[in-house]
Parts: structure tokens; sequence; C-alpha cells
């Protein structure tokens, strides 16, 4: 739209009086009343309200609105409204990505978690001509030997509370909270001093925490296996040093250490294995949280005299608290579930719920009952996380109090 004054000597353009005039930082909005008509004109001349004016319209920039369609919150509606169709047609290819590899394994695995395949129980009787027949519960008398059958049941529920069970994830449970304690004691020293000003090359010093994660899951459990096991480099480094020093050897000995020290196959095999593999998983969230962290807030804490101690429980604390959870949540859910490192570095002699759940998806061809067991894994987990968000939630809103 172009506006020119009243008195050019254009002819057939339509005339009409300046009724607002905006400015929009880059350009002026006005509102141009022409008979019992309004057009919103944009253009970078300005034209005093109530000027006489004539316009020339392309055709094809022509827009009919309603009288409430050229209001300022009808303008921010359609900007908004816009933006959402963009928005919405990005978010289908993750709609759909999410519908087929989130949506849909796990409508099967409630399916299989709450049915059970069985055989319907016959007898064998002779038919009138020596053929065999299959009589049913019910009396009914078939030729065709009866197959097995999906049933919804809550059968599996039930075998699922046996103590055995109960037991097994129990003991999951404990290792899981152990490696995440023990991962938090020694990872949040680590993103403490990594974030700290004085700190020369974090990046660098980052990246070699990061770099045992660029090479395969089993292949670092392995190079454990080989560090720990009774023929291993630490065993005979042990050995090296009972034959040189003869002291050291008596003392093992009275402590009754034999020959080869036993480091594989137990509890605490597997929970170093854990820590090994997630400590990454918790440094980088804490590291992230704190490295944002404003650092005036330390100077203004220690200009009030406050200690570092202090400074550290009601600044640096507080405000890494969001990662210190995000760290737990993705160190003590995997740990619950996992099954590589407690039948490599456990020998099989520690199971865990996730070696159950895989052996029934592998050598028992039990889907129905291993699936029972992954939601049961699954609500714990969910209850864990929503503890954990709770915690956050209710600690936000102290942040600002704890600093006072």
């Amino acid at each position: 739209v172009k506006l020119k004054p009243a008195d050019d000597p254009v002819q057939g353009v339509p005339q009409g009086v300046v009724e607002s005039l905006l400015f929009k930082g880059v350009h002026y909005e006005m509102k141009v009343r022409v008979g019992d008509s309004v057009l919103l004109v944009h253009s970078t001349h300005a034209r005093p309200v109530g000027t006489q004016v004539k316009l020339t319209v392309a055709p094809e920039d022509i827009q009919v609105m309603r009288k409430s369609d050229y209001s300022p919150a009808a303008g921010r509606a359609r900007v908004r409204g816009a933006a959402m169709k963009k928005n919405k047609a990005l978010a289908v290819p993750f709609v759909l990505w999410a519908v087929l590899f989130i949506a849909v394994p796990l409508a099967m695995v409630v399916w299989y978690g709450v049915t059970v395949e069985e055989t319907p129980a016959y007898v064998e009787v002779a038919g009138d001509n020596g053929q065999t027949l299959f009589q049913l519960e019910d009396g009914t008398v078939t030729a065709e030997r009866p197959q097995k059958r999906t049933a919804v049941s809550l059968a599996n529920f039930r075998r699922m509370l046996e103590p055995t069970y109960l037991k097994l994830l129990l003991r999951s449970l404990k290792i899981a909270l152990f490696t995440t304690i023990i991962c938090l004691l020694l990872g949040y020293p680590v993103a403490l001093i990594l974030s700290g000003r004085d700190f020369k090359r974090p990046g660098l010093w980052l990246m070699l925490i990061i770099l045992p994660m660029w090479m395969n899951f089993l292949l670092r459990t392995y190079s454990w296996m080989s560090i720990l096991e009774n023929s291993g480099i630490l065993n005979s480094w042990i050995a090296s040093l009972r034959g040189a020093i003869p002291a050291f050897d008596r003392w093992l000995t009275s402590m009754g250490v034999g020959k080869k020290i036993i480091f594989l196959y137990n509890e605490k095999a597997v929970v170093l294995g854990m820590v090994y593999n997630y400590l990454s998983f918790m440094i980088m969230p804490i590291y992230t949280v704190i490295e944002k962290t404003d650092h005036s807030l330390l100077e203004a804490a220690a200009d009030l005299g406050a200690s570092p101690v202090q400074s550290f429980l009601r600044v640096t604390l507080p405000y890494s608290l969001p990662g210190v959870l995000e760290g737990i949540t993705m160190v003590f859910v995997p740990a619950v579930t996992t099954f590589v490192i407690s039948q490599l570095m456990g020998g099989g002699k520690v199971p865990l719920i996730g070696d159950i759940i895989q052996n029934q998806f592998g050598k028992s061809s039990d889907w129905h009952f291993g699936s029972t067991l992954s939601l049961l894994v699954m609500v714990v987990v969910l209850a864990f996380m929503g503890g954990l968000q709770r915690i956050d939630k209710e600690e936000e809103p102290r942040k600002e109090v704890r600093i006072l």
C-alpha cells in the first residue's frame, strides 16, 4: 500500500482519513478509514492522525478482514496461529517417531503383560474307528489337538509377587542405589572443580571424561574384566609385589588373602562396573548447571561475610540441585535395568531383575512374564522419577530465600 497526499493528481484511487498511527520500530502502522471500511496500512512514511490521504493498492496485497481482525489482540492471535501451524508441521516427524518407537512398543509390552498363553485341558479318547480324539473340559470332542491360545489373565502378576522375584528387585534397587551414591560422591566434586573460574582447560578434561563413552559398552566392561580376573593385570602386579616385598606378602597372608585375590563375580565387582560406565552421566549435568550459575552470587555472599562452606551450602548447592537430580536419574534408571554388567562382572552369580527379564525374552521365550516384570520395573522407575521431580519443584521457590 502506498500513501499519497490528498491533493495528488492521480485519479481513481481510494481516499481516506488516518485514524491511528503506531510506530513499529522499522515502519509505521496506520488505520485508514475509506468509506465504511478500515485499511491497516504499513508504511515507512508517517501521516498524522486526521490527514486526508490517497492509497494505491496492488490487487495481490489486498486482504479482507472483519472489524475485530485488525485489533492489536487479533494481530497477535494471527501471529500465534501462524507460529502454531508452523510448529505443528515441524512436530509431525517427532510424533510419528514417538508413535512407532514409544507408543506402539509400550502398548505391546502392556498387552503381553496382561495376557498369558495357555493350552486348554483335554483328555485323549479313542474314536469308533480307532482314531485318537481330544475331549475338552466342557465335554467337546475334537479330532484336532488343542492349540495354545492367548487369554487375558493376572496370573503373571501373582507370579511376579513371589519372594524370588521380589528379592531380585530389591537387590537391583540396592545395587543401583549404591552405584548412584558413589557416582554422586565422586562426580559432584569433579564437576565443581571443572566449573571453577581458576581451573584451566576444563574442555580438555571434559573430553577425557567423555572419551571412554566413545568406545563400545561391552569393550569397556571386558577391559575391566581383563584387569580384575584371577590372571589379570592387577593380580599379576600384586603377585610381583609379594615376591619383591616379603613383609607385604606376610601381611596379606595374615589378613587371610590367598595367592590370587578374587575381584570378580560378586556384588562389589558389579557396582564397580556400573560406577565406571555411568560416572560421566553424573558429572555432565552437574557441571552444566554449576558452570551456568551466576558467579556474582558467590561474590555477593563473600561480601556479606559468608564463609566458603556457607556459600556452597546456600548458593552453589541449591542452584546445582537440578543437575544433581538429573544425574541421579541418568545413573539410577540404567543401573536398575542393566543385565550386561551383572552377567559379565557378576559371572551369573549376582542376578538382577534385568537378567531375569532378558532371560524371559531369550532362553525361556516367555514374553508374557518378561513383559509383566518390565511393567513392574517401569512402575518403580516412574515412581522414583516422580519423587525426584517433586523434590525439584519444592526446592525451586527456596533458592532466593537461601541466598538471603
